[in-house]
């Protein structure tokens, strides 16, 4: 798909995430500033725990920890990249080591590209769904959780009301 792109931005969106209306616009103004970069993530359980995900691309030791460790600040939904930045690559998306999350694979082939730049855009909108049991779950089972999640945050004010939950976290 990414060789025949024609697209400016290239954005993913995982089964088991959620992006609010705003998302693509707030990645495409980060996008303006860097080649790759992620807004925030807020994982939620479906108990309504919630966890933000922080941390900046712009920070050289988050950067190195990620270059480093088995350690992701964010999910492929959360992400983006400017298309001429992906083809810029030596190497595009490509299987992962067994032992390195695939979009930590890809994230670690920005990082480590002299010329892109990388950065966070603090602004949230991007719900990862993390239940454990999903891997078990029916495909229908896994419709009918997310399905709730995205009734629960379809108005406005639903979705200010996550955001402010999740700033407050900071």
């Amino acid at each position: 798909a990414l060789k025949d792109a024609r697209s400016t931005y290239v954005a993913h969106l995982a089964d088991d995430d959620i992006w609010l209306p705003n998302h693509l616009s707030e990645l495409e103004l980060l996008l303006k500033s860097c080649d790759f970069g992620n807004l925030l993530q807020a994982d939620v359980h479906p108990s309504g725990r919630i966890k933000l995900r922080t941390g900046s691309l712009g920070d050289p030791a988050t950067r190195d920890r990620m270059l480093k460790e088995k350690w992701n600040l964010f999910g492929p939904s959360a992400a983006g990249y400017r298309l001429d930045a992906y083809r810029a690559l030596p190497l595009g998306w490509s299987p992962a080591p067994e032992d390195i999350w695939t979009d930590l694979h890809m994230w670690r082939k920005f990082l480590s590209c002299d010329g892109i730049t990388a950065g966070t855009r603090y602004s949230v909108q991007c719900i990862k769904i993390t239940d454990s049991r999903r891997r078990e779950m029916t495909l229908e089972a896994r419709f009918e959780e997310t399905k709730s999640l995205v009734e629960k945050y379809a108005s406005p004010q639903a979705q200010q009301e996550f955001q402010t939950i999740c700033f407050e976290m900071v």
